[in-house]
């Protein structure tokens, strides 16, 4: 669990950063960036307050969890279909 003090940390982090990348790169920089936090475990609790603060955040979040809620459906599908007896 990352404390209040450490969430932000990281909303001021990505505040300040984000003011050095270009625009067209945003999107990235923030896929990039929830990639790693979730590398380290990020809870629910703190992925709803870093997305309360920034767009490009906000759509990061949503666009990986789809990412691998949808990988992870693909991956039963095809654990499901080796298990088949011919």
């Amino acid at each position: 669990m990352i404390t209040s003090s450490e969430i932000g940390m990281l909303i001021e982090f990505w505040s300040k950063m984000s003011n050095f990348i270009p625009a067209k790169d945003k999107s990235d920089a923030a896929n990039s960036f929830v990639a790693m936090l979730d590398d380290y475990g990020i809870d629910d609790q703190s992925i709803n307050e870093l997305k309360e603060n920034d767009e490009h955040l906000e759509e990061a979040f949503e666009e990986y969890y789809q990412e691998s809620s949808d990988s992870n459906d693909e991956e039963s599908w095809y654990n499901e279909d080796e298990n088949e007896e011919w």
